[in-house]
């Protein structure tokens, strides 16, 4: 597995959203656990791909680049996304689209997020996330499946059947979550399509089984403290 390594410095400013005192752990809207879309990988399965790193203030994420990158080793990975990254005090986002599509009409997103000074456990970090799908998400088609994870590491899918404001369109959103110490960090990648049924699979805008793929090798990423 070669690694590609994109160096990106963040550096920790001054506040960051004072979210994890106001968390209160509220329960998901949930409607199944992530234990038959996200099964254990088979023994000796390695991810074949090209790896990114990234310096997320006290910590370092390895982590795969998008599903539609190239994976020869002679192309340049980077050329097939446009990327959009910014940082806002204790904020880090890089997001990437295919080069053939433009980030106000994405229906392929991939993103990296970074917290620091983030006290709250992955179960909260969670629950931000949800809440951000509430807000936007017609409330009587949405669904939660949070997978089973730790103080370390979390899956969770969010599936959007359709907006509040475009109720043509929704999204399937799959995260894995990773906590270093007061650090917090995500990985996601986004499909957005025509509007369905978010508690019916086989409507959704991507396969169960690509959303399972997806996850496992975001899952296979590494968060630790840097040197």
């Amino acid at each position: 597995m070669k690694r590609f390594s994109i160096r990106l410095k963040a550096t920790l400013a001054a506040t960051l959203v004072a979210a994890s005192a106001s968390l209160a752990a509220p329960a998901f809207a949930q409607s199944e656990t992530l234990d038959d879309l996200l099964p254990a990988p088979q023994p000796g399965a390695k991810y074949r791909g090209l790896n990114a790193t990234v310096r997320l203030f006290d910590s370092v994420l390895v982590y795969p680049l998008p599903d539609w990158s190239p994976t020869e080793a002679s192309s340049n990975p980077v050329t097939a996304s446009r990327i959009k990254r910014s940082q806002k005090g204790n904020l880090f986002s890089l997001e990437m689209v295919p080069k053939e599509e433009e980030f106000k009409s994405w229906t392929n997103l991939y993103g990296v997020v970074g917290m620091a000074n983030f006290r709250g456990s992955n179960q909260q970090h969670a629950n931000l996330i949800v809440n951000q799908f509430k807000a936007g998400c017609r409330p009587s088609n949405l669904a939660v499946r949070p997978g089973s994870g730790n103080n370390k590491k979390a899956v969770i899918v969010v599936a959007c059947g359709s907006y509040t404001t475009k109720r043509d369109q929704g999204e399937i959103a799959a995260f894995v979550l990773f906590k270093n110490g007061n650090t917090s960090a995500r990985i996601y990648r986004e499909w957005r399509g025509k509007a369905f049924q978010a508690q019916v699979t086989s409507t959704w805008p991507v396969s169960e089984e690509e959303v399972r793929r997806v996850l496992r090798t975001m899952a296979a990423s590494t968060f630790d403290g840097s040197n």
